[in-house]
């Protein structure tokens, strides 16, 4: 159980290529994530801006830990270097041999924190490292044996703050709640001749919340924190999974309690899932298809409501699919507001600005037939919307901070009163409604 070589690559070819098995293959990008390339060799591959970096280990490794092991070495390279590229990595290839020999003990994981990895790779040009030297090694035994090797030593800061991001990122599925007799039905009237139409509630078929707690630390000493995190009402972490700091007897003994002395920099403190969610925010969006005399019409319907948490929503774009085969285009199209534009491939985009909540929007129309067929209407009609926003200022769980406090300050002036922040996102990339 062990890793064979690490490969940095560009599109073309490796920038830097490290076999620690003689035996170890040489591999290129591929489009496959896992891939076995011998019965005793599996590559791992994922790509970072313009980076592919591809890990080759023995089949008895957890592909968690090659996958994470990954994922680990380029938020390092990112703390050192910052966006990644291969003039980047060429220019600094010392450095990088440097980082990574620091990650593996006997071909195995050892060192990932990027706090660490500062403390014993130094940046910077040839003669600052030699210069360094003494430092360095000093500094290793240190690390080795520090209760905090996520820590950097002596950190000082004039200004002491401590930002915490939670985001959320939500997918929801909404099957269609059309019955046979929904054309007769008088809620179905189009909202362009209705103006008291109103939405109808539903529980999403399939909902998921992943929330990521994020963490900016700029603290002197060594702090101790504690943070409540709680549920929103009628929901339950799980999968939770924490950063090497998190006291998990503090989370185990009281569940939503977070003991921990930060890193120094940025950190993912903890990831978390929700599932079962029933409230879907202050948006949500109805697709109905089969409308009109010839039955070939279909009317998305968005309505918003106001929470004053919230400013405002961004990036909010509402996608229709269409089957690319037979559809060609959009016919008839009235919107009440925003921007409607079909696509390639099927899919049609109804885009909005950044704006506030508390109004609804329609959108009617018709698709066209592709090669000048003439299909079944059911054909033309779209199989599903897919709803994509953002807002700040809530999650849709209802997740929330209670509190946040220093249990200690070590290493900090008493007359030192760090500024603490807190901020919710709220992330739409996925919710589907169907037709």
């Amino acid at each position: 159980m062990s890793i064979l070589g690490i490969y940095i690559l560009n599109d073309k070819s490796a920038i830097v290529s490290i076999p620690l098995s003689s035996d170890c293959a040489v591999v290129y990008p591929t489009n496959k994530p896992i891939e076995l390339i011998s019965s005793t060799q599996v590559a791992y591959s994922d790509d970072f801006d313009a980076l592919t970096v591809i890990l080759v280990s023995s089949p008895d490794l957890n592909p968690l830990v090659a996958l994470d092991m990954i994922k680990a070495l380029t938020v390092v390279l990112a703390d050192y270097f910052g966006e990644l590229s291969p003039t980047k990595i060429r220019a600094n290839l010392d450095t990088v041999m440097l980082i990574i020999s620091q990650f593996l003990e006997a071909k195995y994981p050892y060192l990932t924190e990027p706090n660490a990895i500062r403390e014993l790779v130094p940046q910077g040009g040839l003669l600052q490292r030699l210069l360094k030297t003494a430092s360095v090694t000093a500094n290793t035994i240190s690390t080795a044996v520090q209760p905090t090797p996520w820590r950097r030593s002596n950190v000082k800061y004039t200004s002491n703050e401590l930002y915490v991001d939670i985001i959320e990122r939500v997918d929801l599925v909404f099957n269609s709640h059309r019955s046979k007799s929904a054309l007769h039905d008088p809620s179905v009237a189009s909202a362009f001749l209705s103006a008291s139409v109103k939405p109808h509630f539903r529980v999403p078929t399939l909902s998921r919340v992943s929330g990521s707690v994020l963490v900016r630390s700029q603290l002197s000493g060594i702090p101790e924190l504690s943070m409540r995190i709680v549920p929103g009402p009628k929901t339950q972490f799980s999968g939770c999974s924490f950063h090497d700091c998190v006291s998990r007897e503090v989370w185990n003994q009281s569940p939503g309690n977070l003991s921990f002395i930060p890193p120094d920099g940025s950190f993912e403190l903890m990831k978390y899932s929700i599932m079962g969610l029933k409230n879907y925010g202050p948006i949500s969006v109805e697709l109905w298809t089969g409308m009109g005399a010839k039955m070939d019409e279909f009317e998305l319907r968005l309505f918003t409501s106001i929470d004053s948490r919230i400013k405002s929503v961004e990036s909010l774009c509402i996608e229709l699919v269409f089957d690319p085969k037979v559809v060609g285009g959009l016919g008839s199209i009235r919107a009440s507001s925003g921007e409607c534009i079909y696509e390639s491939s099927g899919l049609a985009r109804w885009s909005f600005p950044r704006t506030s909540l508390g109004w609804n929007a329609t959108l009617r129309g018709s698709a066209t037939a592709a090669n000048n067929e003439s299909p079944a209407t059911s054909l033309l009609l779209p199989k599903h919307a897919r709803v994509n926003f953002e807002y700040k200022g809530a999650l849709i769980s209802g997740t929330k901070v209670d509190s946040l406090n220093f249990v200690s300050n070590r290493g900090m002036a008493d007359n030192v009163k760090p500024y603490k922040g807190v901020k919710y996102v709220t992330q739409a990339r996925d919710i589907i409604v169907r037709s």
